[in-house]
């Protein structure tokens, strides 16, 4: 996981927290952000690999503002749990 730091940080959340329905939600969390992982992976070697049309160069051009807005997207969804749950577990006994 050295080479995907937010999949350390989800794995880390999920695997600290205490809290069963929280923790389903964590596992979820990561689950999506593993699957998003691996189509980046998948698309961007079939890209190396194969011979594109320039219609389909210029979707693949549209998908990288999208493809930016996920990843903007998964970021500020997982600055939001770090914020929320370290409020909270400060004040959590272990």
């Amino acid at each position: 996981m050295n080479n995907h730091p937010h999949l350390k940080i989800l794995h880390s959340l999920y695997l600290n927290e205490t809290q069963a329905f929280r923790k389903v939600h964590r596992m979820t969390d990561l689950f999506e952000s593993i699957i998003k992982t691996h189509t980046v992976v998948i698309l961007s070697e079939y890209v190396k690999h194969n011979k594109l049309s320039d219609s389909a160069k210029g979707l693949l051009a549209q998908a990288k503002t999208l493809s930016q807005c996920l990843a903007a997207r998964l970021f500020f969804h997982l600055r939001q749990s770090q914020k929320r749950y370290g409020q909270v577990l400060p004040n959590v006994k272990k």
